[in-house]
């Protein structure tokens, strides 16, 4: 029978960036020559084969092969249905495992198990705070008071990010049962396997598709309960401005609204290359090679609640980064998000409960003329 000597990673949601540790030996008593583990993800079969130690003892880390699953972190909700549920699939992945050891008489021995990876990183301190005050997996920044600080702009597209059943009571909710799957005992496991009906993932609730608010949502000023913490969303009316959205360093989604007025810049880049006939010194050949322009803006934002500070700092170290383009009031198109990159450092001016900030955008290289 293959044992276990390290297996912590079993009943739990991880995540892809940390280290996901197995050690394990066989105690049949039989010399083994290697043990190859099969990793079955969205239907694809990946396989690994590794040698034992001296004494007979496996070591394997998930991490480095977990993340290259997540290689497409493009976001694909479409803000539909409105109040309703979308499965973001690319922000989590369910395992099945088997472990096969072969012996040097050509037998061989093998078991099987399930675990379940989010996109994203924890600090191991962190992660020991939100597990000793019961946060189970939080997709979004919790304080020590079990409270998560969103904001959301009318008319601008808005979801919040939670990790439980698919498509439980068809996907959709009311104001009223609002993340009720969510509540459900969590994380839903025995003996490795997910139970529920259901299996279980990164999901999304669409509170706002630039058309309409959940109201309902909103004007709950105590916060919504969910996975034993509190959401609180803070309701801002304001004309227009560069609306900006990130992947977390948990794996869910965070939106903010920073001021209209900014600071553009461009710069660009020519090289030449010029070859001169030395017959006739008047004759001269010119030749563009590279001609790009690179563009950016200096975004700020002025009396932010300080809560708010650790949910935008996850911009600098974010993957992926949008900046809309859309519509105030109008639903959002695919086209209407463009790519940019958070470049250097954000910097903050606290006074009392509320502090200022400064950053800069990129957006991708364009070829010029």
């Amino acid at each position: 029978m293959i044992v276990f000597t390290e297996h912590s990673i079993k009943g739990r949601v991880l995540n892809s960036h940390n280290n996901s540790i197995v050690r394990f030996h066989s105690d049949v008593g039989k010399k083994n020559i290697y043990c190859q583990i099969t990793i079955t993800a969205n239907e694809q079969k990946y396989i690994f084969k590794i040698y034992p130690s001296l004494k007979g003892h496996y070591y394997f880390n998930f991490k480095e092969a977990v993340k290259n699953l997540f290689d497409d972190l493009r976001d694909t909700c479409n803000y539909e249905p409105f109040k309703g549920i979308f499965e973001d699939t690319s922000a989590s992945v369910n395992l099945a495992v088997s472990y096969k050891i072969l012996f040097e008489d050509a037998t061989e021995e093998m078991t099987e198990e399930n675990y379940c990876f989010v996109y994203g990183v924890m600090q191991e301190w962190e992660r020991k705070q939100y597990e000793e005050r019961g946060n189970n997996f939080p997709l979004h920044h919790i304080d020590r008071n079990k409270q998560t600080y969103l904001t959301c702009f009318v008319g601008y597209p808005f979801d919040i990010s939670f990790y439980g059943p698919v498509n439980f009571t068809n996907g959709h909710y009311d104001d009223s049962n609002l993340f009720l799957a969510a509540m459900l005992p969590y994380p839903n496991f025995e003996n490795g396997e997910i139970l529920g009906g259901s299996h279980q993932a990164v999901n999304r609730y669409i509170a706002s598709d630039g058309e309409r608010q959940a109201d309902t949502i909103f004007h709950n000023y105590n916060g919504i309960v969910l996975n034993n913490h509190i959401i609180k969303i803070e309701t801002k009316e304001q004309c227009s401005g560069h609306y900006l959205k990130w992947r977390n360093p948990y794996g869910g989604w965070d939106y903010y609204l920073f001021e209209e007025n900014c600071t553009e810049k461009a710069s660009g880049k020519l090289s030449r290359e010029i070859t001169q006939d030395f017959d006739t010194f008047d004759s001269e050949r010119t030749r563009i090679v590279t001609a790009e322009m690179q563009e950016g803006k200096t975004l700020y934002a002025n009396r932010v609640r300080a809560e708010y500070l650790p949910t935008l700092k996850g911009l600098l170290a974010s993957p992926k980064v949008y900046l809309y383009f859309g519509e105030k009031g109008q639903k959002p198109q695919p086209s209407d998000w463009q790519t940019v990159y958070v470049k250097g450092k954000i910097q903050v001016h606290t006074s009392n409960r509320f502090f200022n900030l400064k950053m800069t955008i990129n957006f991708p290289k364009s070829e010029a003329l």
